[in-house]
């Protein structure tokens, strides 16, 4: 596997790389080499941030017919995934250096699947959708949830899974309900669906876009943002390890959220082969035993009624 912070990142034993330090060690199944962009800081809550910089993955946008994008990845040897590692434990770096959470097993997976290397991109919700169109990644698995808007610019498998956002404020705080965030700060990140959930939350909340989840809760816990509205997951995650935070509505603001892979737009065919992943990650019970690996929560909630989406 390789890892890039927006970057690059690879996947069959695992070689892990830092601008100017390389080291490996081997994993039975894929090799991932990790290059994390400078800056990444890390939080009381896991990581703050990876920075995600230029670097092309390798795949050409406009390369080839759509209906040989598929050949092109196994010619080339590697799939390039999109997975925010700062959104713990979707996506995370460990303490060694390599890419680990819930999101990078579906990644593993589809390199598994295509039979290649996988080359992990450290994404953001900002850069996910220009990282699709531009072809520096061929599939993107970061908490994506499936919307008409993005299905505009984007292609989106079936849901592998659903979930619900939750209101979170410091334990201090007199916020209790929607209607006390008026003329509050609310932290959000950018490209998120939480900014839209916000504003229908209410419209009268200040909200502050953050570049990713790390400095999004950071901001919550450093008095910067009064409250937070985020994916219930990683919420219940945030609340777990940090005392001085408390959930006040949980899982119910706003609509559900399906999770899907993104890929770019016309290339049926690697739709289809992430159709295959996502079905075969769900019906085998993969799914639910990585979810209950990482979030150490029951599973039955995000993997249920997946069909009435």
């Amino acid at each position: 596997m390789t890892f890039a912070g927006s970057d690059s990142i690879r996947c069959p034993s695992v070689e892990f790389q830092r601008r100017n330090t390389v080291r490996s060690t081997k994993n039975n199944r894929r090799s991932v080499s990790l290059a994390i962009g400078v800056g990444a800081a890390v939080l009381g809550l896991t990581l703050s941030g990876c920075a995600a910089s230029g670097g092309d993955s390798g795949g050409s946008g406009s390369a080839g017919a759509s209906d040989s994008v598929v050949q092109q990845i196994k010619d080339r040897g590697t799939v390039n995934v999109g997975v925010c590692l700062t959104s713990p434990p979707y996506g995370l770096i460990k303490s060694d250096g390599d890419p680990d959470g819930f999101d990078v097993t579906i990644a593993k997976k589809i390199a598994d699947d295509l039979g290649v290397k996988l080359n992990i991109i450290d994404t953001n919700n900002a850069s996910r959708i220009p990282e699709l169109q531009t072809g520096k990644a061929d599939a993107v698995v970061c908490t994506f949830t499936i919307t008409p808007e993005r299905q505009k610019e984007v292609d989106f498998t079936d849901p592998y899974m659903v979930t619900g956002r939750s209101l979170v404020v410091r334990k201090d705080s007199d916020i209790k309900t929607l209607e006390d965030l008026t003329g509050r700060t609310v932290a959000s990140t950018k490209g998120g669906i939480s900014v839209q959930i916000i504003n229908e939350a209410n419209p009268k909340a200040k909200q502050q876009p953050y570049d990713n989840y790390a400095q999004e809760v950071l901001a919550l816990q450093q008095g910067q943002a009064d409250a937070m509205i985020e994916e219930s997951n990683l919420v219940a995650q945030a609340v777990k390890k940090d005392p001085n935070l408390k959930v006040v509505i949980d899982g119910d603001v706003g609509d559900k959220s399906y999770f899907g892979i993104g890929v770019k737009k016309d290339r049926p065919e690697l739709l289809d082969e992430m159709n295959k992943v996502v079905h075969d990650f769900v019906d085998s019970g993969e799914a639910a035993d990585a979810f209950t690996k990482y979030f150490e929560a029951d599973p039955t909630f995000q993997f249920q009624n997946l069909d009435k989406k």
